[in-house]
């Protein structure tokens, strides 16, 4: 299996098990998280090195823990296939969780692993959650740094 190819399969794989975390207690969501992430580190076969499983489990808890994030829990709606329009392009995508309240798109969440993220990839990130924001008609977002637990806020907090 090619280097890129198992990259992108695991975290494909990885991203799957992230809707139990907004569904079970803190202590169920980690020991489920943590095992399913030991399973898909140990069904790849490349020798590259892969995240720590337990520090995945830990970080994605501490995101939805984080107190502007843990206020919507209730809302969040996980892995929600979005598409829209603006006006030069379509646009289509899966938001990582959608606060619904009501029958509105409160907010759109988008959690990321970076460790480091450049400039250039943070603008990256916020145009992702302006095109979610456009097609949801959400009226803010927050892009959660999961490693480090920056919220970054795009429109009013």
């Amino acid at each position: 299996m090619p280097e890129r190819a198992a990259a992108s399969s695991f975290t494909s794989r990885w991203k799957s098990f992230s809707p139990a975390i907004l569904r079970k207690n803190s202590t169920q969501a980690y020991t489920a998280f943590a095992n399913s992430s030991i399973k898909l580190v140990s069904d790849v076969s490349d020798d590259e090195p892969w995240p720590d499983p337990y520090e995945m489990g830990a970080a994605a808890l501490r995101g939805i823990a984080l107190p502007q994030i843990a206020e919507l829990r209730p809302h969040l709606v996980p892995e929600i296939a979005i598409w829209g329009r603006d006006k030069v392009s379509l646009i289509t995508g899966r938001a990582d969780a959608l606060a619904i309240i009501g029958d509105r798109v409160d907010a759109a969440i988008d959690g990321k692993s970076d460790v480091h993220p450049t400039p250039a990839v943070r603008e990256a990130h916020v145009q992702q959650l302006r095109d979610y924001l456009s097609a949801t008609g959400a009226a803010c977002g927050a892009i959660v740094y999961l490693t480090s637990g920056e919220i970054a806020w795009i429109g009013p907090p």
